[in-house]
């Protein structure tokens, strides 16, 4: 992660950015240092929680299909590298098919 810090006008805002598809707990821990003077303020620590979100599962498309009238039932192996998602290989995907007759 990295943090950037900006004090203005007796104030401090602190922004925290992840590393992309990372989740967890960290501790930060902040003080004011003023290098005129040995002395630092307190130590001030609290905990960034950063919160997994559902990554969208993802497929490789087949092209159009083409059947013949009558020529009975097909199974065919239309969707390949199916994926849960970064880091979601623990979830089971399902495909849902609709058709449309022309």
């Amino acid at each position: 992660p990295s943090l950037a810090f900006d004090a203005t006008n007796n104030t401090a805002s602190l922004s925290f950015t992840p590393a992309a598809n990372r989740w967890g707990t960290t501790q930060v821990t902040a003080y004011l240092d003023n290098p005129s003077t040995v002395q630092n303020s307190n130590l001030y620590t609290f905990t960034v929680t950063i919160t997994n979100v559902n990554q969208a599962p993802s497929f490789t498309a087949g092209g159009d299909v083409v059947v013949n009238q009558n020529s009975g039932a097909r199974v065919l192996q239309w969707a390949t590298d199916i994926n849960a998602g970064p880091f979601e290989s623990n979830q089971m995907v399902t495909m849902a098919i609709s058709c449309v007759s022309t």
